[in-house]
């Protein structure tokens, strides 16, 4: 089979996989690699299914961002988990999104099977938003929860991971993304209030805090369980290349 014909099976099976199974079967795994091993220059995006020679660099990273629809790797990884490890695209189910990346909407809008409410917050603007720490839903109410590098950003994460624990339903699932540098503790001083200092402290200029290691803990002390994931350990490095991913972890919780 040509080089051209490999390509085109590769994304003929990916986009399969998003419309139909929602999971690359083992086959088209096995060509996604055989491809890539001839086609080193080419790059596929897991969620606008868009093909470049490579990504873009952001943030003093290399090969980031997907010059189609702008994810970065901690979106095309979460993507990557939604649709293989759990069941939000095959039945029935809720699911709260904080801070809604347009990507990842104008995508799950196509799934009529997916109740989709967005949470946005303006700081500036807090009565027109939802507050993470003050949720206006019932409790038990969704199947999925999605919160990525929102933390970071409220004043009291502990309540607000409470308030994520009691809206999510029993078999529910919420996952969480957080920046976290490589400390055993969470570095936060409520002292430190200017924009320039939390940018020099924190990172960002709107950060409260550098999470550490220990983040896992205050989401047990909201009665969740918390398992951290590497999801990017569990692909080849021709896939990582393939679909611009990097390790960098992300949270699992669960009602105990």
């Amino acid at each position: 089979m040509k080089l051209q014909s490999y390509y085109k099976k590769v994304r003929g099976l990916l986009r399969t996989s998003q419309t139909q199974t929602h999971e690359a079967p083992a086959t088209g795994e096995k060509v996604v690699i055989d491809a890539l091993s001839d086609l080193r220059n080419r790059r596929l995006c897991p969620i606008c299914l868009h093909e470049f020679p490579h990504f873009l660099r952001y943030n003093k990273r290399r090969a980031a961002r997907c010059p189609g629809c702008g994810s970065l790797e901690r979106h095309r990884t979460s993507w990557l988990y939604l649709k293989r490890e759990t069941d939000l695209f095959r039945k029935q189910a809720r699911l709260l999104h904080f801070a809604p990346e347009p990507f990842f909407v104008e995508r799950i809008q196509r799934y009529v099977t997916i109740d989709h409410v967005k949470a946005s917050f303006d700081p500036e603007r807090p009565s027109e938003g939802v507050d993470i720490q003050r949720l206006p839903y019932p409790d038990a109410h969704f199947d999925v929860i999605y919160c990525s590098h929102v933390l970071e950003h409220v004043p009291d994460d502990r309540l607000a991971l409470r308030e994520l624990a009691r809206v999510l339903k029993p078999d529910g699932v919420a996952m969480v993304l957080v920046p976290v540098r490589n400390e055993a503790r969470t570095y936060e001083d409520p002292s430190i209030v200017s924009p320039e200092d939390r940018a020099k402290h924190f990172g960002q200029w709107d950060h409260l805090r550098w999470y550490g290691r220990d983040f896992p803990e205050r989401v047990l002390e909201a009665q969740l369980s918390c398992e951290t994931v590497y999801y990017s350990d569990r692909f080849s490095p021709i896939e990582e290349k393939l679909y611009g991913l990097r390790p960098e972890p992300f949270y699992i919780c669960r009602h105990r």
